[in-house]
């Protein structure tokens, strides 16, 4: 149990502290920073091996959401992934945060297609799409029918509360979807003439006017989505936008196994000065070509030998000036604690504090 084991080196170190406090002695100060700093160290190398495992599956996980469409479990399985990453580490997993930016670049894309539930409107938009929903199908059958009359006036019913959603929701997909098959309905042959104008509007200018046109795409796409071509729009808007990955083309996949070579031979040689420049080209292969079996095995071997960089206990000194710090910060005082991390983040036994990096953080955003 790492995160036990964690606590009672922490226990141990305030326990410390307060006999230091009571009487000072520079034997034991010393002696104490000696004996945690070993037991802090040998904690963290441990558990770096769990953790290297952990957010590989984490990452597996994630990709297979985002590959599935669930880019909001793909996001929280990448968010655990960081988090799990930085109980043994300082710097970010560059693997995580680039799958990270990919999967906020789709959600950003996504938002205003659906209305969360925790929406103050919810029940009035969800009310208003369920009535136009309902009108819409009575029209149809009016038109079915003959009716015709009496099927424009439900569907123009229908329309206009569509409309009232899409004042205040205006990508949202049911609406943009039920708004084209009410058009449909009403007049197919200017609909077909409509469909593929509109698919021609969208393949010359998505490029200016990404986001409106890519929601309004995929509304064309689930009324009709054999239309010619149709589906390869979808994927060059979604490459471009950046919400989906390409396949790796020749070149990036050569540049890949390039630098996995280039890694190998650090690694082979056992150069641990450069290994973090074998696991920046390391990660670069990944990114080229995301199915680089090699160089995401020997990734984590290199990762494994490394050992984590975060020290799991401060120095007597330099917890005295981490708690007052989060004093200081409790009080108001973000400036007085931002300059105490600071000089925190200039001591070698503690810049690389787990703990100080995500005070630092935390005093960042509010500044």
């Amino acid at each position: 149990d790492f995160q036990a084991a964690r606590d009672n080196l922490q226990r141990s170190r305030e326990r410390y502290n307060q006999a230091l406090a009571l009487q000072e002695s520079p034997e034991l100060r010393s002696e104490s920073d000696r004996l945690l700093a070993a037991l802090g160290s040998e904690i963290t190398r441990t558990e770096n091996e769990y953790v290297v495992r952990e957010v590989r599956q984490l990452i597996l996980t994630g990709r297979n959401h985002y590959y599935m469409g669930s880019f909001e479990q793909a996001e929280q399985t990448f968010i655990q992934a960081r988090n799990r990453w930085r109980v043994t580490n300082i710097e970010d997993n560059a693997e995580v945060q680039h799958w990270l930016t990919i999967v906020d670049t789709a959600l950003s894309m996504k938002t205003g297609r659906t209305i969360p539930v925790s929406a103050p409107l919810y029940p009035q938009m969800s009310q208003m799409l369920s009535s136009a929903s309902t009108l819409y199908l009575q029209g149809r059958q009016l038109m079915g029918a003959g009716q015709r009359t009496e099927a424009i006036a439900a569907l123009s019913n229908a329309r206009k509360k569509l409309q009232q959603v899409q004042l205040v929701y205006p990508l949202n997909r049911e609406a943009g979807e039920l708004t084209l098959r009410i058009d449909q309905v009403i007049d197919p042959e200017s609909f077909r003439s409509f469909f593929r104008q509109k698919v021609d509007y969208i393949r010359a200018n998505y490029r200016s006017e990404g986001r409106t046109l890519y929601s309004e795409l995929l509304d064309l796409y689930e009324i009709d989505s054999d239309f010619p071509g149709l589906k390869k729009l979808v994927d060059d808007v979604e490459i471009y936008l950046g919400i989906k990955i390409p396949p790796p083309d020749p070149a990036s996949i050569a540049r890949s196994s390039e630098l996995t070579r280039s890694a190998r031979r650090i690694y082979d040689a056992n150069s641990r000065s450069v290994f973090q420049v074998a696991l920046s080209q390391l990660d670069e292969a990944i990114r080229l070509n995301p199915d680089n079996q090699e160089a995401i095995t020997l990734k984590d071997r290199m990762q494994t030998a490394v050992g984590g960089q975060a020290v799991a206990v401060l120095s007597a000194e330099d917890e005295e000036r981490y708690q007052q710090a989060v004093r200081e910060l409790q009080r108001g005082n973000k400036i007085t604690a931002s300059a105490l991390v600071e000089q925190l983040m200039q001591s070698p036994g503690s810049r690389n504090s787990a703990k100080i990096a995500d005070l630092k953080r935390r005093i960042d955003s509010q500044l």
